[in-house]
């Protein structure tokens, strides 16, 4: 679901962004703008932006539902972070069709902008001064919008996080392959989260000298959103991979983590990402 809601805003978004660079990474499906500086790939995985900007911190999640609470892991790409509420099957169509001119009046309102922060940015203003418009529940239809708008930036952020877990998973592989044994654990870069609370956090040389990420060759050195860890259990042949941040402004904190174990003395590989 959270999927199809982010395709819906592929037709609100570009509109409002006024460049057509290449595109870069979305969120379970291609990504819905075109910018001038689109997220690209660091040496640690990361997606950022090129100018640094941080395409979620604009949207607040003040108009979501009350979050549903979560009593088991459940997949990231089939969910979305607390606080926020991916529209329904219904609430999309209501919002395609009855709230269409409310759609094309917040585009012409946001008008052009370089980055999707920007454009996230300029479609909420917009949004907020919305005036009445015949035939529109202009209350609902704003409430729709940017709800999809707050779960589209918040996946976004989390690209960051999926793409390092997979990386990490794969050189945790490789490094068997070399050593014939899983790495040991490394412990939390950053170490405290809340240094996760406003920006993100700029990890230094010395937050990968533990063994575990030395034998993963894991060494980043661009701007996190998320804290990293990996719980290595050799016994027993499995660890675990986990990434825990804020995706929403001034929201709860996410974990997203991924398991593995060995089989034949090998990773066995998979891209099944779990939130909790």
């Amino acid at each position: 679901m959270a999927r199809r809601s982010i395709k819906l805003f592929a037709a609100v978004l570009p509109v409002v962004i006024g460049c057509g660079g290449a595109a870069g990474t979305a969120p379970s499906s291609p990504p819905p703008v075109a910018t001038d500086d689109p997220p690209t790939q660091t040496e640690g995985g990361e997606a950022v932006t090129a100018d640094q900007s941080d395409p979620g911190d604009p949207v607040a999640a003040t108009a979501a539902k009350p979050p549903q609470p979560v009593t088991a892991p459940v997949l990231a790409a089939e969910s979305a972070p607390a606080g926020l509420v991916p529209l329904s099957d219904a609430e999309r169509q209501h919002l395609k069709g009855d709230c269409a001119k409310l759609v094309e009046w917040a585009q012409q309102r946001a008008g052009k902008a370089k980055t999707r922060a920007a454009a996230t940015q300029k479609l909420l203003e917009a949004l907020a001064q919305a005036p009445t418009i015949e035939g529109v529940d202009v209350a609902s239809c704003r409430d729709l919008m940017t709800r999809d708008l707050q779960v589209y930036v918040a996946r976004t952020k989390e690209i960051e996080a999926t793409t390092t877990l997979k990386m990490l998973m794969l050189a945790m592989a490789s490094a068997v392959e070399e050593n014939g044994k899983l790495c040991p654990s490394a412990p939390p870069v950053p170490s405290k989260l809340s240094n996760l609370n406003t920006a993100p956090y700029p990890p230094q040389a010395s937050d990968w000298t533990a063994p575990g990420w030395s034998c993963l060759r894991h060494a980043n050195q661009q701007p996190q959103r998320f804290q990293y860890q990996v719980q290595s259990d050799p016994t027993a042949g499995t660890f675990e991979i986990v990434a825990r941040g804020y995706p929403v402004a001034g929201g709860e904190a996410t974990e997203l983590f991924l398991r593995c174990k060995l089989v034949a003395g090998k990773v066995e590989l998979h891209s099944d990402i779990y939130r909790r």
